[in-house]
C-alpha cells in the first residue's frame, strides 16, 4: 500500500503543428523565461537604491528583486494552473468544475 497523493502519468499532447506538448515543458519554459526577464531588468535597469554591492560597479539595486519577485510570481501562478490541469485531466475529471449549489440543482452528483 502507498500513501500520499495518487500517481499519475503526464499527459503529453500534440497540438497539430508539429509540436509536443507536455505540462513538464511548459512549466520548465515558464521558469527560464521568468528568469531571463529578471535578468534583463537587471542588465538594463537601475531602478531604487542598491541593496547590495557585487563590485564597485555592479550591485543589486531594488527594482531587480520587485522585478524577479515579479515574474517568479506570475511564474509560479501559471505553473500551479498548468499542473492542477494537468493532474485534473490525468484522474479523469476534465468537466467543468462547478460550485456544489449548481450541481446539485441540476441533479449531477
Amino acid at each position: 500500500m502507498t500513501t500520499g497523493p495518487p500517481r499519475y502519468r503526464e499527459e503529453v499532447r500534440w497540438d497539430g503543428h508539429g509540436q509536443v506538448r507536455s505540462p513538464r515543458t511548459i512549466v520548465t519554459v515558464t521558469w527560464v523565461v521568468a528568469t531571463v526577464l529578471g535578468l534583463v531588468v537587471a542588465a538594463t535597469t537601475r531602478i531604487g537604491p542598491v541593496l547590495f554591492t557585487v563590485s564597485g560597479s555592479h550591485g543589486v539595486h531594488l527594482g531587480d528583486v520587485i522585478a524577479f519577485a515579479v515574474a517568479y510570481g506570475a511564474a509560479l501562478v501559471f505553473s500551479g494552473c498548468v499542473l492542477a490541469t494537468a493532474r485534473r485531466r490525468a484522474l479523469g475529471r476534465t468537466a467543468e468544475i462547478r460550485p456544489p449549489s449548481v450541481a446539485t440543482r441540476r441533479g449531477d452528483r
